[in-house]
């Protein structure tokens, strides 16, 4: 693991422990739980979908993950592009997480099969919390 991917590690960590702290996210539901439901489902790696690779499967579980952690913490989309701090080696703008998260409302507007596996993903993660 190369340093910047230490130190953006680190990062997460302490926003996770900060966020906890302040009480924006209970401490089972952390953005790291939320982020490895997600990637076991696709079946991905932190390091890929952290990268800034525009891979269809990458962007996806990315979008998938923005998705989840607006819907299941009070996290704001400047907080969810902070969590992703180090692709280019600053934060992801929050037009980025806003515009992740309108592809996947808008899919799960007419795509039968993807709704099943939002559904599923949820699922498993608030069951793992519990």
């Amino acid at each position: 693991m190369n340093q910047t991917a230490i130190e953006t590690t680190k990062d997460i960590a302490t926003l996770n422990i900060e966020m906890e702290k302040q009480g924006e996210v209970s401490n089972t539901m952390t953005f790291t739980h939320i982020r490895d439901i997600v990637l076991q489902y696709y079946k991905l790696s932190w390091i890929k979908v952290w990268d800034s690779g525009r891979l269809q499967e990458n962007v996806l579980a990315r979008s998938v993950i923005f998705y989840f952690m607006r819907e299941l913490t009070p996290a704001c989309y400047r907080q969810i592009g902070a969590y992703f701090n180090g692709m280019k080696n600053k934060p992801l703008d929050h037009s980025t997480v806003m515009n992740g998260i309108d592809k996947i409302k808008e899919r799960l507007s007419y795509d039968k099969k993807f709704q099943k596996e939002i559904a599923f993903i949820r699922s498993e993660i608030t069951s793992k919390t519990e």
